[in-house]
């Protein structure tokens, strides 16, 4: 082992990549690596006895090579601007794959593909796709949509 990184941010952290090995992006001639990641940690409000929960979702960007083991180089995060955020996986902006052409990273969620620069990881450029989620109550089945225009629908 000649590095290691622990997510410290958080109660509790996941990664696709933990039982996917699409879900990581290894490149030993651009000493890249990037791997999903969503986190949680617990917040405190004022007046409140119970436990709020901030989340977060992503994609840790690393640098990886023999002489300097793992050092993380910055984190790309998917945001709807229509919309609030799921918080979840599988939600809207949860990234699961990533790719890079030339000097560009392209992380891809289902709602959204973003280039981001590989240099300084900031953001070239971002496309909402059309997303449709399906969300389960009860014993029927409700579906919610966002459009493009940030109108929302549901229908059951």
């Amino acid at each position: 082992e000649i590095g290691k990184y622990e997510v410290s941010e958080g109660e509790w952290s996941h990664s696709e990549a933990l039982y996917d090995h699409k879900a990581f992006l290894f490149d030993k001639s651009k000493e890249l690596l990037v791997i999903p990641m969503s986190y949680n940690k617990e917040i405190n409000l004022p007046g409140q006895s119970w436990p709020n929960y901030e989340y977060w979702q992503g994609a840790y960007v690393f640098t990886v090579n023999l002489d300097d083991g793992i050092k993380l180089r910055g984190k790309v995060v998917h945001e709807l601007s229509n919309t609030k955020r799921d918080y979840y996986y599988g939600g809207a902006d949860y990234i699961r794959r990533s790719l890079y052409m030339d000097d560009v990273l392209y992380t891809i969620s289902n709602s959204i593909v973003k280039a981001s620069d590989l240099n300084d990881l900031t953001e070239v450029k971002s496309v909402e796709l059309p997303f449709e989620e399906i969300v389960y109550y009860g014993v029927g089945v409700a579906e919610t949509s966002v459009s493009t225009d940030g109108s929302v629908g549901v229908s059951v």
